[in-house]
This record gives C-alpha cells, structure tokens and sequence, in this order.
C-alpha cells in the first residue's frame, strides 16, 4: 500500500505497470502483432509428444514466427526458451548436427536451461530457429511459456502455455 500526494497542489497523472511470472501452469497462450508456432520433433523430422520422453532421446524444439503487425519491421524482438531441468540443451553450435538452416537473428544467448534469441522481423517474413534437446534427467518437470516479444513495446507479444512434462526412465 502506498500513497501518492501532490505536494504543490498540482494533478499528478499515474500509470502503474504490473509485469512478472505467473505461478506454473496458470500461463494462458496470446498473441498481438506476432504469430508463433512452437513445436517438438525426432532428429528424423517425425513430431514427438513431450509430456512423456523416454530418457535419452535427442529432439528438436522449432519455434516459427511472423510479424503480422502490418508495420515494416517490429526491432528489438526478443523470444525467450526456457527448457526443463530434466532436458539438456545441445549446443549446435559446437557439433555437426544438421538440424536446419535457422533465419537470421542479431544475438543469441545459449544458457544452461535457456536460449534467448535477439532479431528483428521485416512485416509478413517467417522466421525459424531451432534448439536440438536430450530428455537426460527421469522425473516430472515444468515446461514454461515460449515468449517472443518487442524489449521495448508490450503491444507486441506471442507466448504459448505451459505445460508438465515427464522424462521417463530408460527402458
């Protein structure tokens, strides 16, 4: 609780911005201004279902987005991966794995549990980026909310919902 008095009898105008993580499992999908799809696959390119990955198993987390805002280019659009602690990241970078050729970005930041990708998108352009996982650790685990976003604009947004995942034992 606080309080706020003008001090020479002047209007104050107040704005109050309230932004945060929300508990587990009560993030909700939205988008404004960008459409993104994420989705998960064998190395192979078949689909795999991630509520339940056998331990050991190598995939592909895709992510796909669109600027549908209308204007030239939405800059400074930041899309934030946070993986599970049971999953591992497999750092692309340092190995011949061919997992596709991924769209242009400015900076990326790959992180023991995160990649965070920095790019700007021209209007109608489809950009794709791709993080190669292993389901390394058994138990259940939370995957959170995949958030693209502009760093300096609120009004341009796409996040998925969260979801609990399980890393079963290897058979």
């Amino acid at each position: 609780l606080f309080t706020l008095k003008s001090t020479n009898g002047k209007m104050l105008f107040v704005r109050i911005a309230r932004k945060g993580v929300p508990e587990a499992g009560s993030e909700t999908a939205a988008s404004s201004n960008i459409n993104m799809t994420v989705s998960y696959s064998y190395l192979s390119g078949q689909p795999i279902d991630v509520s339940d990955i056998p331990q050991g198993t190598d995939f592909i987390a895709t992510v796909t987005l669109t600027n549908t805002s209308g204007y030239k280019s939405l800059d400074n659009v930041a899309l934030s991966q946070i993986f599970p602690s049971g999953w591992e990241i497999i750092n692309s970078r340092l190995f011949t794995v061919e997992l596709g050729q991924d769209s242009y970005y400015t900076y990326q930041d790959i992180r023991d549990d995160r990649v965070l990708t920095y790019m700007n998108m021209y209007n109608n352009s489809v950009y794709t980026y791709r993080v190669m996982l292993n389901a390394t650790y058994e138990g259940k685990y939370y995957l959170p909310a995949v958030v693209c976003e502009t760093m300096y604009d609120d009004s341009n947004y796409a996040r998925t919902k969260g979801m609990w995942v399980t890393v079963s034992k290897f058979q």
